[in-house]
Formats: C-alpha cells, structure tokens, sequence
C-alpha cells in the first residue's frame, strides 16, 4: 500500500512517495516486511523511454524485516515462476537503474531465524554515486548495537544487473576492528554469484564477541582470512583462516563450510595452545562438571552440520598427561545421539585431582578407556577400562 503520492511530469519526472508499505505472509512475527516513510525520486524521461533509470533516488525511514519459518521459507521469496524462470536479457525491455546517486537514511533491516536467532542492522547513510563506470559507496550505522563504516567501489552496477561481472573493493570497521573485502560478484540475477576475500584484524575481540552474544575477555589478537563464494545464491566459505596470538592463548582455527545457510557440509580445524582453558570455555558457555588441564594444547576437527555432527576428534596435551575423544552426534541441540570413545593417560594420579574434585594423593600413572552412548533419554558407559597405580597399590577395572 502507498499512503500517499505525487508526480510532476517535464523533461524530468519527479515522483514523491510516502507510507509504503508490504505485508508480510500470515507465518511472519512482524505485520510488514517493508515500511518506508519516504521515497523520492528524480528521473531523466527522455532515458526512461530508452528503458534506462537515471537519475536520483533517495529512500528515508526505511524498516525492512527478513524471517524465515521453521521449514525455511523466507518471507522475501515471492518468485513463483517456477525453475524455468530466466533473469533479464539484454534484448529484452528491462529498466536497467543508471542512477546517479542513491541515498538511504535511516533504515533498519532485522534478519530473524526460526531458532530465535536475531540481527540488526541500523543504517545512518547509505550513499552510492556514480563516477564515470564506477559506484562508489559509503556506509554508516550500527550491526547489533556495535558501530560499523565502510567506504570503497561496487564496480559498474549497470554492468552488474546486466548479467556481468566487476570488482568489488570494500574496507572499513565493525566494533573498532578493520576489516576489507576485495573480489568479484555478479550476475546478480535471478540468482546471486559473487567470489569475494574477507581479511578482518581483531584487536578487541570483546566487542566483536558481542556482536554474537558472547562474553570473553580482550586476551589475543585475532586475524582472520576467508574466501566467500556465491554460486545462483548458494553461499559458502571455501577456505578459512584465523590466527590467534595472545599472551595466554595462541593458535589456528582454519577449515571450510560447503553451505552456510544450512551450516551443513562443514570441516573445522583447530590447534590451540593455551595456559586458561577452563576459563576460556566458561566464557563461550561450556559448563564443565570438572577442570581440565589449564596448560594444554588442544586439537580438534569436526565435519557434519551444526545439528548433526558426522564425526568429531579432540585431543587435549599437557605435561604428563593426554586426552583423547572421537566420536559423532546426530542430534546437537537435544544432546542425543551420542557415540565417542576416549582415552586419558597420566604419569601422576595426581593430576586427576581437577577432574574428580578432590585431592587425589599419588600412587603412579593411569590409564583410562571407555565408550559413551547417549540417547535422548540416558547415557551407557561402554567396554570401559582402568589401570591405576603401580608397586604395592594398583588398581584395574574392567566392565560397563
């Protein structure tokens, strides 16, 4: 719906807009998933009669709303055309926009998944001008309450919507860490594509970290390099690379994810070395009901989906003693599905006193064996085995 609006008509058309509005379908949480205050634009006729937008347009007191239901459905997707439907030819009559400025303020566009997780966007300015072939852009505003800038090139957008390919050069910050993106995108319709590298430098990770809802503290400085491929709208990180180096905690995270919208088809990789694990994985939410070694070098690699991980491997080192866990999830969020196998092996009982909450006196090394299955209802421990001790006082168990 359109609340109100006015045309002036000459060798320019000027058109005026207010109220405009676009409901969402009945699923969504919110009543609309566009509300603008105000439109105006400024169009050359004589181009618009050869099928060309140009000109100006500036948007004001934009609210954009983006959800997805449970089945993932997105309530943006309103092509019904079926597969056979093709974006626009170059010989066909399609206004292409060769605008001369683009102007937003003050826009807010929240994303909203089925699993309650929301983000933010608040836009001060958006501003595109065209210099010659290229658009250049200027971004400020907010992401989830954290201040984000950005300033570079587009390309050639007209290009772009025209079934064509350009580069992209991107830099700026969010949340005071610098970050830039350099690659290529386009075509853009009907489906996106693009091959873009991201490289951010975190010297506050605290802040970036809430972003994500996260609590940790500002401990190491962290780089981080991607390659983002879109292929007819199916996005993915074909490789990643993030190097941690603080003065209590250092390492490499690194792997790839096959589909992002899904978080399927991924293969992460970590090798960590860290003097404050316990109060490291406190601060991600990982409530353990013992203490692990706080020296340690820890090493893992999972593939799956965030929902069913497909195998899981980690390795926990420090002086005299090694951890070891492997195994598979099929169900994440509800903590089912459980099967893995692990080993602990220590010169010293002793050092079992973290992990059993007492004061273990001792009586030489120890090995431990065992398997874990767990379904939705209990857990079963499996062919387990121990072998404690040695002289005058040892200790081995065997059963399940």
């Amino acid at each position: 719906t359109v609340q109100a609006l006015s045309i002036d008509f000459g060798t320019r058309i000027n058109l005026n807009a207010s109220g405009i509005k676009i409901a969402n379908p009945s699923w969504a949480d919110s009543p609309n998933m566009l509300d603008l205050q105000q439109l105006t634009l400024d169009i050359n006729l004589f181009r618009l009669m050869a099928g060309k937008i140009t000109g100006s347009a500036k948007v004001s007191g934009v609210q954009v709303d983006v959800e997805q239901d449970s089945a993932g459905m997105s309530n943006w997707a309103l092509d019904t055309a079926g597969p056979e439907q093709q974006g626009p030819s170059s010989d066909s009559f399609f206004l292409i926009p060769d605008l001369e400025q683009l102007e937003i303020l003050n826009a807010t566009i929240q994303f909203k998944s089925p699993g309650g997780l929301e983000n933010q966007i608040d836009v001060s300015q958006l501003l595109i001008e065209q210099e010659e072939s290229r658009s250049q852009v200027a971004l400020s505003g907010m992401l989830n309450f954290a201040a984000i800038a950005a300033t570079g090139t587009l390309g050639n957008l007209q290009h772009i919507l025209q079934q064509g390919t350009d580069t992209l050069d991107i830099s700026g910050s969010v949340a005071g860490n610098s970050f830039t993106i350099l690659g290529y995108w386009g075509p853009v319709l009907p489906k996106f594509n693009a091959s873009i590298g991201i490289s951010m430098y975190v010297d506050s990770p605290q802040d970036l970290a809430a972003l994500l809802g996260l609590e940790i503290d500002d401990v190491a400085d962290i780089s981080i390099d991607a390659t983002v491929e879109a292929l007819d709208g199916e996005w993915s990180i074909g490789s990643l690379v993030t190097t941690i180096d603080g003065q209590d905690i250092s390492g490499e995270i690194g792997g790839s994810i096959s589909d992002l919208d899904s978080m399927q088809g991924m293969d992460i990789r970590t090798r960590v070395q860290t003097s404050t694990l316990n109060r490291l994985l406190a601060s991600l939410g990982v409530d353990l009901p013992f203490e692990l070694p706080p020296n340690a070098a820890v090493d893992t690699r999972i593939t799956g989906s965030l929902k069913n991980v497909s195998s899981f491997s980690a390795a926990i080192h420090d002086q005299g003693l090694k951890m070891d866990i492997s195994g598979a999830v099929s169900d994440v969020f509800g903590l089912a599905g459980l099967e893995a196998e692990f080993s602990l092996e220590t010169d010293s009982t002793r050092k079992l006193s973290g992990f059993l909450g007492r004061e273990i006196p001792d009586i030489g090394p120890a090995t431990i064996k065992g398997e874990i299955d767990r379904n939705e209802y209990a857990s079963e421990l499996k062919h387990f085995s121990a072998d404690i001790g040695s002289g005058p006082v040892r200790i081995v168990a065997r059963g399940t």
